[in-house]
Formats: structure tokens, C-alpha cells, sequence
């Protein structure tokens, strides 16, 4: 069952949770997402993947409104509430994973580079994500909905919430792990949704100045082999911390940490790039973004294979958006 949010008034604007696109001198421009601070919460029952596709169709037309995975605490309002997240260490939060997991989730795949497959229609470009699935996902109905950039550049990269139902329930903290380091973590799915107090944003962009460049391609149900995923059994693995001196640290991670992660580009690539462009400009005082690019693309030719072409990923288009959306994120200037 998802929990519904949606904005509250607050000094008597009432903040979207979507994104404005403007057209203006032959280009557009973007809003990225406000600052929402209370939230109103309620509960919408989806018993199949039809039923989520229905619920999403009408969320879609909402802007104000979107999903979350978590629910809200017993006993709190469910009126101009904080979206905080309940644990032992912050017993105040207001919303919790649902004890007993849901039959529902969503894949969120961000900035795939994909130019160099020529794709020129939605069902190839739909069938090239869902390729890049665990298995398991590859067969089943899905629903989509492109982001509010989708296409916007081209069709170079391919950004999509794909929603599927399950055949039975899971945890959002086995999800969450078994993505950012378990036996999926080569996948390129954001394992971020699966905190239960993050948004999953619904409603469909807002065009100023010219109409949906996607119109009635934005979003829709895929009917597959079967209606629900029957996700493979898996077991978060339990490994001792290994415990290093400063020295022993420094000798066995030089760099704080990135020659490491450079490590794990391959067959995988699209997230451990990101996870490496973002530790570089978050620890170096003076990011060499030249030098950064070239030991990019050296690792990438040199790492393994994956399902992706390698010569998406050393274009220097992908690598320039990843590396100022580094440098952005943690407010260097470029």
C-alpha cells in the first residue's frame, strides 16, 4: 500500500513537488525541485501491477503530491508533518519501513549514456532499460515514466522510474542494500529510493512556453510475461570490519579512498563513476578536472566488460555532465 505525501500550505503558497520546464530563445530552461518542509500523508491500497499503474496515472496530474515507501508512525498526525525518518537514534521521526516490506517498487535509472546505440523510438530505448535489469525484472508488466529531462538532450541519455509489483513482500532495507553493495550493486538503479522517507516524485513536469515534448509518451503500462516479480532469494552477508592503524589505512587506501573506487568501474559503469567523480571533488581542495577526465577514460578502456558500450561513457559529453554535476553538488565552480 503506497503512503500518498503531498505539500501543505505554508504562508499561503502551496510548494510542487515536480519540475517547471520553460521554453524560451529556442532552448529550455529548468526549475530544479523547492524546499517542501510539511507534508500531509495518507494511504492508497495497490493490489496489482494494473491497480499502480491506475494510481500512478492519477498522481501523474497531481502536482503536488508523490510516494513514498515508508509509513507514518502510529500515533502522529498525519496533517503538516516533517518528513523524517524514525529510527533508534532519532525516535522523534515521523515516518517508518513498513515492518512487513511491500509488494511494490520503483527502479530509478538516472542519466544512462546511450548515444552511441542510435536508438530512434520509445520501445527500443524502453527495451534497452529493462535489458540493464536483474533478471528477474526483464519478463514482467512495468509501468514507466520518463523524468522531466527525458529527451530534452537528444536522446544521449535515458532517465526513467520503471514501477513493478512483486509476487511477495520485501523489506525496503534488503532493497536498499542488496543495490548500493550487494549482489545487484553493478546494476545501474539508484538504491536511494529505498529509504523509506525519500521521495519518489510523481506528477508530470510543468512546460511553460511549449507543450510536453513527450505528450502521451511520457509514461504507461508495458504488459510483459507475467504481473509480478518473483525477486531471487538473497542473504545480506555477514563479513567482520576489518579494523587498520592511520598507517595501515593510508598504505592500503592511498587517496582517501579513489584509486579504490576507480577499481570498481567495470563491468559496471555508470554508478561507480559517479561514486568516484563524487569522492574526488569532495575530498580535493583544487579538483584538476583535465587530469580527472583522462584517468576516466584510461579506467574505463582498461576495466572489464560490461552490457553497456565503453564508448558511451569516455564521451566527453557524458563525462563533462557527470563531473560539473559533482562539482555543482558539493558548490565548486567549474
Amino acid at each position: 500500500m503506497p503512503t500518498i505525501i503531498s505539500t501543505t500550505n505554508s504562508g499561503g503558497k502551496r510548494i510542487p513537488l515536480t519540475k517547471t520546464l520553460t521554453w524560451t530563445e529556442n532552448a529550455w530552461s529548468k526549475s530544479d525541485y523547492s524546499n517542501a518542509y510539511l507534508f500531509n500523508s495518507d494511504r492508497y491500497p495497490a493490489r496489482s501491477i494494473d491497480e499502480l499503474s491506475v494510481l500512478l496515472q492519477v498522481l501523474e496530474t497531481m502536482p503536488y503530491h508523490a510516494i513514498i515507501r515508508g509509513r507514518l508512525v502510529d500515533g502522529r498526525d498525519d496533517v503538516a508533518v516533517r518528513r523524517t525518518l524514525h529510527s533508534f537514534i532519532n525516535p522523534e521521526g515521523n515516518f517508518e519501513p513498513s515492518p512487513n516490506g511491500l509488494r511494490w517498487l520503483m527502479l530509478d535509472i538516472d542519466k544512462l549514456p546511450v548515444s552511441s546505440y542510435g536508438f530512434t523510438g520509445m520501445e527500443e530505448r524502453l527495451a534497452h532499460l529493462i535489458s540493464t535489469l536483474p533478471p528477474e525484472f526483464q519478463q514482467a508488466t512495468f509501468h514507466f515514466q520518463w523524468s522531466s529531462s527525458a529527451g530534452l538532450d537528444g536522446w544521449g541519455t535515458l532517465s526513467c522510474h520503471l514501477w513493478f509489483f512483486l509476487t511477495e513482500p520485501w523489506l525496503c532495507g534488503d532493497l536498499h542494500d542488496r543495490l548500493q553493495s550487494g549482489d545487484w550493486k553493478h546494476y545501474d538503479i539508484d538504491p536511494a529510493p529505498f529509504t523509506p522517507n525519500q521521495i519518489h516524485y510523481t506528477a508530470s513536469p510543468i512546460f511553460v512556453g511549449a507543450q510536453d515534448p513527450l505528450g502521451c509518451d511520457r509514461s504507461g503500462l508495458v504488459r510483459g510475461q507475467v504481473d509480478a516479480v518473483t525477486i531471487s532469494p538473497w542473504v545480506r552477508p555477514v563479513e567482520p570490519r576489518p579494523v587498520f592503524t592511520p598507517a595501515e589505512r593510508e598504505e592500503r587506501f592511498p587517496g582517501c579512498g579513489f584509486e579504490d573506487l576507480l577499481a570498481d568501474i567495470g563491468p559496471s559503469y555508470h554508478r561507480p563513476i559517479l561514486r568516484a567523480v563524487a569522492h574526488y571533488v569532495a575530498v580535493t581542495a583544487e579538483p584538476d578536472v583535465d587530469w580527472l577526465t583522462e584517468r576516466l577514460v584510461d579506467t574505463i578502456w582498461a576495466a572489464h566488460h560490461g552490457k553497456n558500450r565503453k564508448q558511451d561513457y569516455v564521451d566527453p559529453r557524458y563525462l563533462d555532465r557527470v563531473i560539473s554535476g559533482a562539482l555543482a553538488k558539493f558548490r565548486r565552480i567549474v
